[in-house]
């Protein structure tokens, strides 16, 4: 097994810190400046809460990336990407955005890291059972789908204190550990990185107790920024010469936001309503709505997050048809959105 060289570890160790540091330094900034996430019908948190865990979260990963080697994307597209992405995040955290504009702003970043980037999805794998798909002009087009598609499922989730961050956790985990079996070791640091940025921000917003309200909110910038890691390795680790893992196993790393997501649609089409309208419909609202706690709602969600992510690597490392694995995951989708329109709670 390779050794792992020094500076990487020190990357991850910067990373770390810058976080821990902006968080604790940010927390009063927020206060005083009023950028804060006020509690209303729809949201689950009784006081004003900072909204600076993106911010702080790209402070840590901008950094300890110095130390890292370049990744097989041209590092100066990722960090525009990443920038712009969170400025998107921060104007709608400070002046909610129209649906269409978010759209629009996102696409914008798609294409700019599809087009400039390199980052495209070419090869679907055999996800139908009727041979290998693979795109060809019309590649980008769905990568930028992908793109969009994943910010907003992490958005979406980012509802309830702790489950955004740890889904997405889960999610980074299980990658990190595909990437080592496949070899990957410049694509695994680079998730390592994000992971060592992501849980100082956890701390300030995990729910310890049933009843305890979290520090700091990574807002619209951080789940926004989340969504772009999540797509840039997920994409790029499904792809290559030695790839970690299927586009089809992907689905089911990522499986609980997009499950959230595409039940949320179903549900306000079904309604009559727009697709992308914010309500109290989301998983975490029914569980809530169930009985349970917040704390119990965060580990509900976090493990079956790492069930159904796990239950994607293994059949990926056991070589299992994709086909078996994307009808398995359209048929719990159709299953969850019956349910969720035929039994809102």
């Amino acid at each position: 097994m390779p050794i792992a060289p020094p500076l990487p570890w020190l990357g991850i160790a910067v990373a770390l810190l810058t976080t821990l540091l902006l968080l604790l330094s940010g927390l009063p900034l927020a206060r005083r400046m009023g950028w804060v996430d006020r509690p209303d019908a729809r949201k689950c948190h009784l006081a004003p809460t900072p909204l600076i865990g993106g911010v702080a979260m790209y402070g840590g990963y901008c950094l300890g990336g110095l130390w890292l080697a370049t990744p097989s994307i041209p590092l100066n597209i990722l960090w525009i990407v990443a920038t712009c992405t969170l400025l998107i995040g921060c104007l709608d955290d400070c002046r909610t955005l129209h649906p269409w504009g978010r759209f629009v702003t996102e696409f914008a970043l798609a294409l700019l890291l599809t087009g400039w980037g390199g980052l495209t999805i070419h090869n679907l794998g055999d996800f139908t059972g009727l041979g290998v798909v693979i795109l060809e002009a019309s590649a980008v087009f769905w990568t930028m789908i992908f793109f969009v598609g994943i910010i907003n499922a992490v958005n979406m989730s980012d509802g309830l204190d702790g489950v955004a961050g740890g889904q997405t956790l889960v999610s980074f985990l299980i990658l990190f550990l595909l990437a080592i079996q496949a070899g990957r070791w410049q694509d695994a640091w680079w998730i390592l990185l994000a992971m060592a940025a992501l849980l100082p921000f956890l701390l300030f917003n995990l729910p310890f107790t049933p009843h305890s309200q979290a520090r700091v909110f990574m807002g619209d910038a951080g789940s926004k920024l989340l969504g772009f890691a999540l797509v840039w390795f997920s994409g790029a680790l499904s792809h290559g010469e030695q790839p970690a893992c299927s586009p089809a196993a992907a689905l089911w790393i990522l499986a609980v936001p997009l499950l959230d997501m595409f039940s949320s649609v179903a549900r306000r089409l079904h309604a009559g309503r727009h697709p992308f309208a914010s309500d109290t419909g989301h998983i975490h609202h029914l569980l809530l709505r169930s009985g349970y706690n917040k704390q119990q709602v965060f580990f509900i969600l976090v493990a079956t997050s790492a069930l159904f992510a796990s239950l994607g690597a293994a059949a990926f490392l056991l070589a299992l048809p994709d086909a078996l694995l994307f009808y398995t995951f359209l048929a719990v989708l159709a299953g969850y959105s019956w349910f969720v329109i035929r039994h809102p709670l």
